[in-house]
This record gives structure tokens, sequence and C-alpha cells, in this order.
């Protein structure tokens, strides 16, 4: 299995650390944030009810995003039909990542014994 490489994680800190957190420093400035995490000391429950209990042929019908390639525009229509122009923004970066970052495989690696591999 690929393991991430220095250069890959040097790329994701740098995401993090000069875009990610000042966006997010931001929005908390705003009085918003797009990362829950605060917990709440005084909440007796975190159980919430749903009001939906059984999923519909509609929940499996949306096919994701088609390729990596396709990736950064889609998410960025998500957020921006979500308001958040500021995630919007991140997203051709979040794709550059995605694209160096996804698993190519090697096919020439061994396969565990303890892996079942169907052909």
């Amino acid at each position: 299995m690929a393991t991430t490489k220095d250069k890959d994680l040097k790329a994701l800190r740098t995401f993090f650390h000069d875009q990610l957190t000042p966006l997010a420093d931001r929005l908390k400035r705003e009085g918003r944030q797009f990362l829950a995490s605060d917990l709440q000391k005084d909440a007796e429950s975190y159980y919430v009810r749903r009001t939906k209990r059984s999923m519909t042929r509609a929940d499996f019908e949306w096919g994701g995003c088609p390729s990596v390639e396709a990736f950064p525009e889609q998410l960025a229509e998500l957020w921006r039909s979500q308001g958040e122009e500021g995630l919007a923004a991140l997203a051709p970066v979040l794709g550059k990542l995605a694209v160096a970052l996804q698993d190519q495989g090697d096919e020439g690696e061994e396969i565990s014994p303890f892996i079942y591999a169907m052909y």
C-alpha cells in the first residue's frame, strides 16, 4: 500500500495553515463556523430523534462525483448552494490535493494472505 509522501504532507499542512485555518478564523469572528467542534457542556444528551427513519430509492440515486477531475467544481457548486462562498473558493486547491493524494495502487504488489482476492 502506498504511503503519503513527505511532499504531499507538506502540501496538506500548507493548505491547512495558509488557507483553511484563516477561513475558519474569519468565520469565527463573524459568529459562524463550518466545522462544529464545540461540545455543549450543559447538554443533557446528544441523542437526536430522527424524523426520517428509513431510506428511499431517491437516497441512493445520486451518482456521486464521476471523477477526481470533476470533484473541485462539484464541491464548489455544493458549497455555493449552501451559501459557503469561502469554502467554495477552496475547492480548486482541494481538487489538486485530491489528484496528488489519490491512491494509484501498485499492481505488482503482493496481496496479503489475510485478504481474500476475487478475480
